[in-house]
């Protein structure tokens, strides 16, 4: 296909649809170029072992079925059983137990729990007006009366947009940039951040700080909801920056992943050695291709093992403790976990909706937690409380449903995965 130029407004466009987060796109037959960044081995580390306990035969194979039959091409999985990771394994090409997924929004959680443990400590009032902490104003223009709080923030009833009008720009790097380039013909060379991307408080007063802001906002704030990456992911990160005088991927490595013992979490994939990377794809015409390693959704976004995120879920089924490790008081915990909005209908992965938490969807049958899902990789963290006690199990793949995504694959082959998982981790506390 010929190149044709973009303006800029054009070009955020095709890119939304292109790389958002569960959003829709075109085809394209070329193969993957190689000046998008080289591919990890795809046996992944051999060194690591594939498994963590056992699960009975049966699951197992289920699950292999599935990921065979979804031409999933790798997988990993953890069971929580009360206090304790029960079980947990890697599947398909990359099967090590160290294989690096990325969580996509479940990083909402994180940034959620961050700022729950200022508010443990008084720094943070959920109540307030965000204007408190930030250096810029945050005010819809029509209700400039009408403040919006922190728990607004985080209950996605600010009012505020999904997503920055520029935040593809933003959030891919020129890798991911390149990739769309190459694959769908377009120059994009009008990226107003080609030159790298400024710090996080700097591209939102950027927004803020202009003269009409009635595009950021749909409601006013605290009628309605909204999910907001604007809100949770950009904004209440921010908050938590200024508050505790560290960046947000800085400050959750300090105060959740290393007392966690989160050892292969983190946010930059240059941070890794390939060979532990999960190799992202995504479905074109019925086939995996290959993305880029690096830059899909790349800005601040969640890397992590099965084994890590089951940590971080197991605190939460924990009141706030893992492991003997405090990371959250019991009340704020709780907190997090309630219905501060009800909430109807379904969620992209076929759970019913009770409400919204504080970084925590709460759906039916006594579930919550959160998904997430960017351009190569969809993952999933679900508690469930029972009779017996809590179960939770984390789920994460390298087959996404950003660029191209076929709903009927994704019911047939990703939501059971899920179920799978939690039938299991039910049978398991069962027989104990």
């Amino acid at each position: 296909m010929a190149t044709q130029p973009l303006n800029r407004k054009a070009a955020v466009v095709a890119l939304t649809v292109m790389l958002a987060s569960c959003g829709g796109g075109g085809n394209s037959d070329k193969a993957a170029t190689t000046s998008v960044g080289a591919q990890p081995a795809a046996n992944g580390n051999e060194g690591a072992p594939s498994e963590l306990g056992s699960i009975s035969a049966a699951t197992d194979a289920e699950i292999v079925a599935l990921l065979e039959s979804g031409d999933i091409p790798s997988a990993a999985a953890a069971i929580i059983v009360g206090d304790e990771i029960v079980w947990a394994k890697g599947y398909g090409e990359q099967a090590s137990l160290d294989t690096v997924y990325m969580a996509g929004s479940i990083d909402k959680s994180f940034i959620a729990t961050a700022a729950m443990q200022l508010v443990d400590h008084g720094r943070i009032d959920l109540q307030a007006d965000i204007n408190t902490y930030l250096p810029f104003p945050v005010r819809h223009p029509d209700y400039p009366d009408t403040v919006v709080t922190v728990d607004q923030l985080m209950l996605h009833r600010s009012g505020l947009v999904g997503d920055l009008p520029d935040s593809v720009w933003y959030d891919n790097d020129l890798t991911a940039l390149q990739w769309f380039s190459d694959e769908f013909g377009e120059d994009l060379s009008d990226n107003p951040y080609a030159d790298g991307r400024p710090p996080l408080g700097d591209y939102l007063a950027s927004h803020f700080e202009q003269a009409d802001t009635t595009g950021l906002w749909i409601f006013e704030p605290d009628t309605d909801w909204k999910y907001s990456n604007l809100g949770v992911h950009l904004l209440l990160g921010y908050i938590v920056e200024r508050v505790s005088g560290r960046t947000i991927e800085d400050y959750i490595e300090d105060h959740i992943l290393a007392p966690l013992g989160m050892t292969d979490t983190g946010f930059e994939a240059a941070d890794y050695d390939e060979s532990v990377l999960a190799v992202p794809h995504t479905r074109v015409d019925g086939t995996n291709k290959p993305l880029p390693i690096t830059g899909m959704s790349a800005s601040r976004r969640l890397r992590t093992t099965a084994i890590d995120l089951a940590r971080f879920l197991g605190a939460h089924m924990g009141a706030g403790s893992f492991d003997g490790t405090e990371i959250l008081s019991t009340d704020s915990t709780k907190t997090m976990q309630e219905v501060h909005t009800p909430l109807g209908g379904t969620d992209s992965d076929q759970l019913r909706f009770r409400g919204i938490g504080y970084g925590w969807w709460l759906w039916t049958e006594d579930r919550s937690g959160h998904g997430g899902g960017v351009p190569g990789f969809l993952a999933k963290m679900v508690m469930q409380e029972t009779d017996d006690g809590a179960v939770g199990v984390v789920v994460m793949i390298n087959l996404g449903c950003s660029l191209n995504c076929d709903v009927t694959w994704k019911d047939l082959h990703w939501v059971p995965l899920r179920e799978l998982l939690l039938a299991e981790a039910r049978d398991i506390l069962g027989s104990t």
